[in-house]
């Protein structure tokens, strides 16, 4: 055998060694891509999932915060409606005519005079003479006060250390309010 036929032999054998591995490799880097691009997918199809969800998270929330934001609305725009209401009462207690406003502090001073018997009187200076009436046929010992009140109805009456506020802004947002907002609230929104 001459050196050219070995060499030859050996050419052959090392290009079918060659070809072999080539068919290897690719066939290895086929199987690597098929497992990637498999890989990817999965991954691919775990992050839409992923995002599915978060996505219905999102707008679950968006939702509930929408209703939380829509009710607080609502509850500020009736709290609004029944404050209107009270300020109504207020309004047309200041609005009572000369009698009826008599009437009404005559009751409210003999109802204090059966526990506070006597003491000084604060009253709006436009109801002062209409009061000083009514201290007299209330039958009670108050003493009206020089010094006049800011509100517009109603009394403030001190006996020593005593002070009981009757002004109609105060019966109206502390006595009358809370012993029946609750029904109010019912009439104005059934």
């Amino acid at each position: 055998m001459a050196i050219n036929d070995i060499l030859q032999k050996i050419s052959a054998e090392a290009e079918k060694k060659a070809a072999f591995m080539k068919q290897v490799a690719s066939s290895e880097i086929k199987k690597i891509q098929e497992e990637a691009t498999a890989k990817a997918e999965f991954r691919k199809t775990e992050i839409e999932g992923k995002i599915e969800v978060q996505s219905i998270s999102i707008i679950k929330k968006s939702k509930t915060l929408a209703k939380m934001v829509g009710r607080s609305q609502s509850l500020k725009e009736k709290r609004e409606v029944i404050d209107g209401a009270y300020e109504e009462v207020e309004k047309e207690l200041n609005a009572l005519d000369s009698s009826e406003y008599s009437k009404l502090v005559t009751a409210m001073l003999k109802h204090v005079a059966k526990s506070l018997p006597k003491g000084n009187l604060t009253v709006p200076a436009e109801r002062r003479v209409l009061t000083e009436d009514a201290v007299s046929k209330a039958g009670a010992e108050f003493h009206i006060k020089e010094e006049t009140g800011s509100f517009k109805g109603g009394f403030i009456v001190v006996s020593g250390k005593v002070e009981i506020n009757l002004s109609f802004p105060y019966l109206v947002q502390n006595i009358v309010r809370p012993a029946t907002e609750i029904e109010v609230a019912k009439i104005l929104f059934p």
